[in-house]
């Protein structure tokens, strides 16, 4: 029976005592708190027996694969495996099993973006000779290379590196060759012959020779056949993906910029220097600058991007080759167009493919030819009275960057240059006029080395010289006895001694030091 007034006195009283409302508040508090707890216990049970089931489901599904891939292996049939590190294989062909799903972080680890994606791949990597620098660099250098069967270029290609470069600029790199062999025999004897040749570098840390097992590499059967291409050719394009991946991966960390080489190139003059005035210069954000326009030749990165670059290449190693991939790597970090250096740094010289040894006479019409090695130029100011034509500079000429080109060229007219600290001359050699326009030589002149005395004079000038040699057909080269001077000197001087209506190419300016007793101090690395 329905008690009139009843719910309006029981409000009233709740409303009335204090002690009442506030008991009842804390039950149901507490009563929430216990169904909240409860429920999510509940969730997390069945979200753990799930999970404990798609591991070992997972867990066996990756032994069967594991299994089936080291039998195909034994077999010679496959490519692909397991890397020792766990990292699982790419599974492909008509018959492949489901590949493994992704392995998932511990649950009592949050992801993180730099160890899970701007982090190194953990690929297996063999030190065959060498060691890693001790401190970072400014410039890696990276050179993926496989022995041919009908000439190996590899040696003289690391001859020219080292020769085409000034000492600082050496000092302040890393040449790291990845011998991309699966044959271990190949890999040993191609780094044998290379050990034998440049013991300096490999004791300095300034070379090192790598390898990767091929278990670590993902499969090349039963890949897209894109272009139409033959199979043994997307094999080989897909391989050489794979390859500069792993070199770039290893690359990381090593120096600040990475420069990416083929095995069968000549190098420019002083090309290192040339790419840090080049990265120095720049104004606006680049991913890849390149340095030729051939094939995967001289194209620099940031160290910093290493990482992306090995993932990109190995996400599409089997859609086209690493030179197109190239062009789609920097478009996806917002470079609108590649960044082109010329002249070019490099010169492609193999004339036998890596595939099948076939034929390849391609060359690179914009590089710059500088003749013979590259002298030791020590620091000093440079000055000239003959007007430099568009650019062609006297610094550029000394620096190796470039060549001087002057006009207004009379009897008297000088080529001045006048050293920081004293230097002990071994060699001195300079080269006039070029193939383009031979008529423009030194036709009468002659070369001196000075002494400033007590240093009164002007920076650029000394007040006694003393002759070294005469200009023959444009050129000037003596070294040793024939200098006929002791002991360090302040200045080197070129001095025209007939008026010539023709222009002046200086196209080598070198200069060779001792490297005992009073030879100059080398310019810091910076």
């Amino acid at each position: 029976m329905r008690c009139p007034g009843c719910s309006r006195r029981c409000l009233a009283w709740f409303y009335r005592y204090l002690p009442v409302r506030f008991l009842f508040l804390l039950w149901l508090f507490f009563t929430g708190s216990f169904i909240f707890v409860f429920y999510t216990n509940h969730s997390r049970s069945g979200f753990r027996k799930h999970l404990v089931s798609e591991r070992g489901t997972a867990e066996n599904r990756t032994a069967e694969d594991r299994t089936a891939e080291n039998g195909t292996a034994e077999n010679g049939t496959a490519e692909n495996g397991t890397a020792e590190n766990g990292t699982s294989g790419v599974t492909g062909g008509a018959n492949a099993t489901l590949a493994s799903p992704p392995v998932t972080c511990p649950l009592n680890r949050t992801f993180s973006y730099r160890e899970d994606i701007a982090s190194p791949l953990r690929i297996p990597y063999q030190i065959l000779a060498g060691e890693r620098p001790r401190f970072r660099k400014y410039i890696s250098i990276g050179i993926s290379s496989v022995r041919r069967k009908k000439e190996n270029y590899l040696l003289g290609t690391l001859r020219s590196v080292f020769q085409q470069s000034r000492e600082s600029d050496v000092e302040d790199m890393v040449l790291v060759v990845y011998l991309a062999d699966w044959d271990p025999a190949a890999r040993e004897q191609t780094a044998r012959e290379v050990s034998d040749r440049f013991r300096g570098q490999l004791a300095a840390r300034r070379l090192l020779l790598i390898a990767s097992p091929r278990a670590a590499y993902p499969t090349l059967e039963g890949l897209k056949r894109n272009y139409g291409d033959s199979e043994d050719r997307v094999r080989y394009r897909s391989k050489q993906n794979a390859d500069y991946a792993f070199l770039s991966n290893f690359c990381t960390g090593l120096a600040r910029h990475h420069l990416v080489l083929e095995d069968d190139v000549r190098c420019a003059r002083n090309f290192l220097l040339s790419v840090r005035r080049k990265v120095e210069a720049s104004s606006r954000p680049w991913t890849t600058m390149a340095f030729s326009k051939l094939g995967y030749i001289g194209k620099l990165y940031h160290g910093s991007d290493l990482p992306a670059l090995a993932r990109f290449l190995l996400l599409f190693y089997d859609e086209m080759p690493c030179d197109w991939l190239l062009d789609h790597f920097f478009r996806s970090k917002a470079q609108g167009e590649l960044l082109r250096v010329r002249p070019s740094l490099f010169q492609h010289v193999g004339s036998f493919s890596s595939f099948r040894g076939g034929a390849n006479s391609l060359k690179d019409d914009e590089f710059r030819e500088r003749a013979g090695p590259s002298g030791d130029n020590p620091p000093a100011a440079v000055s000239t009275d003959m007007e430099a034509f568009e650019g062609n500079t006297l610094e550029a000429a000394y620096e190796g960057l470039g060549f001087f080109w002057g006009r207004r060229v009379a009897n008297g007219s000088h080529v001045s240059v006048r050293f920081r600290e004293p230097a002990a001359l071994r060699r001195v050699r300079v080269l006039t006029g070029s193939p383009e326009h031979s008529g423009d030589v030194l036709r009468a002149g002659l070369a001196e080395v000075g002494w400033a005395g007590a240093r009164g004079g002007s920076l650029d000038a000394c007040q006694t010289y003393r002759k070294i040699g005469r200009f023959v057909n444009g050129t000037l080269d003596v070294e040793g006895p024939g200098l006929g001077v002791r002991g360090p000197v302040d200045c080197l001087r070129v001095r025209v001694t007939e008026d010539q209506k023709e222009w002046l190419i200086l196209q080598d300016l070198s200069v060779w030091i001792e490297k005992t007793g009073n030879a100059t101090v080398k310019e810091p690395t910076k």
